[in-house]
């Protein structure tokens, strides 16, 4: 893999520009072994999703003997990815303009790739692309398993779309994909939607073995339905990223994962019972909700653009101290950084560029 860390900085998290990206290494570290853990010995690979961080660095570090590959949200993510030396990338989307697959094509050159479709128009788009290139490019047929966004109806219709890719030059036929979509501990429905999204990937999988169609792959779920993929024979891979670094609405799952992100922000004034902290909706994703604050003594009050105001039980830190804060939404808060600092307590490891950063095209 090629060098993704952008070099040595500040020794301490006190002493990093404010606000901060911080990854706790060893609770990285952790899920990344959980997660091995978790699918040694089933069948199933782990094919680490980078939308959650979008970063080479922190990527590279989830691959492994059980970890193959990486799946991408966009083509910006899968050249990033590439150009660091990951050279197995997984487009889990749809791509219908001729400029992106060409893109996604000349990829192809110097990793292997792998694309979802759900439609001929997407079919003809991507073989267009890897004539051009002169590459052969993976597909997997994408079924809707009750996520009801895209992929085809069910399992006639995964079968007439798998007989054209299989029928179609420099396109290799290599299965079928669904996610059923993040179903939290508190869904009514959870049950029921793993349970149809089973159901519909494995009537795909018996259809391509009796149409006999290639199936070797299976990707499907993630970091919230991560233990029921790993239990499902049908599946050979499973698309979860978040686990890496977690988020604390995926609590009541059983997962033995834990959260790995804060950014750590600094008092710039303070009053009686109040603090204010530079850091704000600028830094750090509220569409999860407002950010949770570390210390036992804070309580948020208000977060604006780029001020956090948090109402201090007993005496104040001073001027310029540091005060962790845990984002609710770990994907969006990367998208809003140009680097992540890697710390083992109050030590800096490591820092890493946000390559594909709004890279969403």
């Amino acid at each position: 893999m090629r060098q993704t860390s952008t070099g040595s900085g500040p020794a301490k998290v006190e002493d990093l520009p404010s606000p901060a990206l911080i990854v706790d290494l060893d609770a990285f570290e952790r899920n990344v072994a959980a997660a091995a853990d978790l699918v040694r010995g089933s069948g199933t690979n782990l094919r680490p999703h980078v939308k959650t961080h979008r970063t080479p660095g922190l990527a590279i570090r989830q691959l492994g003997p059980h970890a193959h590959g990486v799946t991408c949200a966009t083509v910006g993510e899968a050249e990033a990815m590439v150009a660091a030396g990951i050279d197995d990338v997984l487009l889990a989307n749809e791509i219908v303009s001729p400029g992106k697959a060409d893109r996604l094509a000349r990829l192809g050159r110097d990793a292997q790739v792998a694309v979802a479709v759900d439609s001929q128009y997407g079919v003809d788009v991507i073989a267009g692309a890897a004539a051009r290139a002169r590459v052969e490019i993976a597909v997997l047929v994408d079924v809707d398993v009750g996520l009801a966004r895209c992929g085809v109806a069910g399992p006639d219709e995964a079968v007439a779309l798998g007989r054209v890719v299989a029928g179609t030059p420099r396109l290799r036929l290599r299965g079928t994909m669904g996610y059923e979509g993040r179903l939290r501990a508190a869904n009514a429905e959870r049950g029921q939607r793993i349970n149809q999204a089973e159901v519909g990937l494995a009537a795909v999988h018996r259809a391509f073995a009796a149409a006999g169609l290639p199936c070797q792959v299976v990707s499907s779920g993630g970091t919230s339905t991560f233990l029921q993929a790993v239990a499902d024979p049908d599946i050979t891979e499973i698309q979860a990223g978040t686990y890496a670094l977690m988020e604390t609405d995926l609590a009541g799952l059983g997962l033995p994962f834990v959260p790995a992100l804060t950014v750590s922000a600094m008092v710039i004034s303070r009053s009686e019972g109040r603090v204010v902290l530079d850091a704000g909706r600028k830094s750090i994703s509220c569409d999860y909700g407002p950010p949770t604050p570390l210390p036992p003594e804070a309580t948020l009050t208000a977060i604006n653009e780029e001020h956090t105001t948090l109402r201090w039980d007993g005496e104040l830190p001073g001027f310029g101290a540091r005060v962790e804060l845990r984002p609710l939404h770990v994907r969006l808060t990367f998208n809003l950084h140009d680097e992540v600092w890697l710390a083992r307590g109050d030590k800096v490891i490591d820092r890493l560029p946000v390559v594909a950063r709004g890279r969403s095209a």
